[in-house]
């Protein structure tokens, strides 16, 4: 717990947003910058995740919504980058929505139960979503 609790830290460059029903946490969404001076214009997306009960809902697209208003209110910030396994058509359609656009592909960057998987990438400028 030491480790993401540093992570989370004021002054880590990272922030999460949850979705909760009552206490319950359903949805969590986490933003970063990039920590370089030559990368310091981008941020990114990690840790995007909707409890199976919670989806199709709306939940994932008020968490992003969140995320892309946070992001712009970064003095500058001028893009945001994340990636999602190639065949989840509900999440890619989500970014995608947001203004997200795929940019290149991670060949079997993700290894689950036995199976290798695509992973794309995608970005989105800030002034143009």
């Amino acid at each position: 717990m030491p480790a993401i609790a540093e992570s989370l830290a004021e002054g880590s460059g990272r922030n999460m947003f949850g979705a909760f029903i009552d206490t319950l946490l359903i949805g969590i969404v986490g933003i970063g910058r990039e920590a370089s001076v030559k990368e310091r214009h981008r941020g990114f997306i990690r840790s995007m995740y909707v409890a199976p009960e919670a989806r199709r809902q709306g939940v994932g697209k008020a968490l992003m919504g969140e995320a892309l208003q946070f992001a712009r209110s970064i003095p500058g910030l001028r893009q945001l980058t994340l990636a999602v396994t190639a065949g989840n058509s509900a999440a890619i359609n989500l970014y995608e929505g947001f203004g997200f656009k795929i940019c290149g592909t991670a060949p079997e960057a993700l290894y689950v139960h036995g199976r290798y998987h695509d992973e794309l990438q995608m970005v989105c400028r800030l002034g143009d979503a």
